[in-house]
């Protein structure tokens, strides 16, 4: 729900849930105000062995995945002044460039855009318990 904030304005939480698309229902529909603060954070397991043309890509994680994040914040605020971005590789994928990566899009003193993926993510489902 919206929250009352300084000087009479409102704030609107986004969240842009895979399964939901909350936060593109909110902007579409002209509930968002003034977008201040996006975060948007991945932590999978990617099988990236389905795609074995990415075995020789020279670049994987922001050109395959966060373009879209990238994307989505571009249409809701435009272009950044700057941006920061900062990919690492996985050890257990030593076959394929980066796979987690940071990025920090600028936009001026009072908006914070971060992604941050990690498609390394292996961790076992726990045991079912009974």
């Amino acid at each position: 729900m919206p929250r009352e904030g300084v000087a009479g304005g409102s704030e609107l939480p986004v969240a842009l849930g895979a399964e939901y698309g909350g936060g593109t229902r909110h902007h579409r529909r002209g509930r968002a105000r003034t977008l201040h603060d996006i975060e948007v954070q991945v932590s999978t397991y990617t099988p990236w062995e389905l795609w074995t043309f990415l075995k020789t890509a020279p670049r994987l994680e922001i050109v395959y995945h966060s373009i879209h994040y990238v994307d989505l914040v571009r249409s809701w605020l435009g272009n950044p002044q700057r941006v920061y971005a900062r990919t690492v590789r996985n050890p257990r994928t030593p076959d394929l460039a980066a796979t987690k990566s940071v990025i920090v899009m600028d936009y001026d003193d009072w908006t914070r855009v971060f992604i941050a993926t990690n498609h390394g993510l292996d961790v076992p489902y726990p045991a079912a318990t009974t």
